[in-house]
């Protein structure tokens, strides 16, 4: 829109004719048919705005509404992330550390029927259940809190963070792990929380469904590019039943690719699972 005579025009606003624009040259920020805003000239003084200037602020605005459209959706795919990981670790924790405090509750009523019924021999083992299920309740509430909050990722960089689950790992299952990686590795920031976030949903599935004895992380860059493995000696899965049930395989494949890279799993019923990342060298 070209307005020639800002100072006669009545739908020009007093705070801005005060300013003293001589003429006004106005475009849509558009996109997907909705405006997103307006990109305005002014011109004091001088000659009207000519049509090459009109065309130039167009195609301007037009790239702006596309710029301003693309943040729009990648904030959404943000929360809908974010919404979507809440989502999964509260089904974890229902899964695991509801069904262990609910044992405890059953556990309690028994102790406390057994010694109305003045079966006292039969308390001891009972109390022992007891202090083994809260543990292992508090292994699973500290590894959630480890989830939720994984400092170390930002302070001391993605092998220190991947030892530190690990770590986790063993605690709550007794599984054998192993890191095999550059100790001073570092990455980029984006890289390294996507490779975390992957690592994460990867051990997450080790430790719901595998039934494994041992998982292998390993974590190498060089002039081939950047390569993240999880290998576990589990019962592996039908990769069709996966992808149509879904357990994490969707988001970890969206995160590599997020990074420019190739996601693959391997798997088959008894042969135990290997999920590889390769981000190539750039």
């Amino acid at each position: 829109m070209l307005i020639p005579d800002a100072a006669a025009d009545s739908r020009i606003p007093d705070a801005m004719r005060r300013a003293g624009p001589r003429s006004l040259l106005a475009a849509p920020l558009e996109a997907d048919v909705q405006v997103l805003g307006i990109l305005g000239l002014a011109r004091r003084a001088g000659q009207d705005f000519d049509a090459e200037e009109i065309a130039l602020l167009a195609s301007i605005a037009d790239q702006l509404g596309v710029a301003v459209q693309s943040h729009r959706v990648r904030e959404m795919a943000g929360r809908a992330k974010i919404l979507e990981d809440r989502q999964a670790l509260a089904r974890d924790m229902h899964d695991s550390v509801t069904q262990m405090l609910y044992a405890l509750t059953a556990l309690t009523e028994a102790g406390q029927t057994q010694l109305e019924r003045g079966a006292v021999s039969d308390v001891g083992p009972t109390l022992a259940r007891i202090g083994d299920t809260a543990r292992q309740a508090l292994k699973e509430i500290r590894l959630f809190i480890h989830q939720l909050r994984p400092s170390v990722l930002g302070a001391e960089g993605l092998v220190a963070a991947l030892h530190m689950r690990l770590a986790a790992v063993e605690g709550r299952s007794g599984m054998l792990t192993h890191l095999l990686a550059d100790e001073n590795l570092r990455l980029p920031p984006v890289v390294e929380n996507e490779l975390y976030q992957i690592a994460l949903e990867a051990l997450n599935n080790v430790l719901r469904h595998a039934q494994a004895h041992t998982v292998t992380v390993t974590l190498r860059h060089d002039d081939q590019g950047i390569v993240l493995e999880i290998v576990d000696t589990g019962g592996g899965f039908d990769l069709a039943t996966a992808r149509s049930g879904g357990v994490g395989l969707i988001s970890m494949r969206e995160r590599a690719e997020s990074l420019g890279g190739t996601f693959t799993i391997s798997s088959r019923p008894g042969s135990g699972t290997r999920v590889r990342v390769r981000i190539e060298p750039k």
